[in-house]
């Protein structure tokens, strides 16, 4: 039904085949069981192939919901805590430049802009190895 592993600190969860409706509720019970088992690792949950169908990512929503209460309810910042990721991102639009060499100094540009975010994110977030 699926595979699991421990990699750098982060429980991966790979659904191994197209799941029908009628498996749905095993699978979504099976992922919640593994999300319990290795609290508190953060989860990823890989679908690809076979595996991206609905009855699957249904699965996949309502283990999510079964997991929500997971974390220290009583910490003051419970809500920022149940994400289990971070995009940065900055709109560099669709002008003229794109399509010219300037585009990767721009780019590179806007990537450095970052670095304060990412100097941040290493002094304060714990790495889970």
């Amino acid at each position: 039904m699926l595979s699991h592993t421990i990699e750098r600190g982060v429980l991966m969860i790979t659904p191994d085949a197209a799941t029908d409706t009628g498996e749905r509720t095993a699978l979504a019970a099976h992922i919640s069981d593994l999300v319990h088992t290795y609290q508190p690792f953060p989860v990823v949950i890989v679908l690809e192939g076979p595996a991206t169908g609905s009855a699957t990512v249904d699965a996949v929503v309502e283990a999510h919901r079964a997991c929500a209460h997971l974390g220290p309810a009583d910490h003051p910042r419970t809500d920022l805590l149940r994400h289990r990721s971070l995009i940065a991102a900055r709109s560099l639009g669709c002008e003229e430049w794109l399509h010219t060499p300037e585009a990767v100094d721009r780019v590179l540009s806007a990537a450095a802009d970052l670095d304060a975010l990412l100097l941040w994110l290493v002094r304060h977030v714990k790495h889970v190895a």
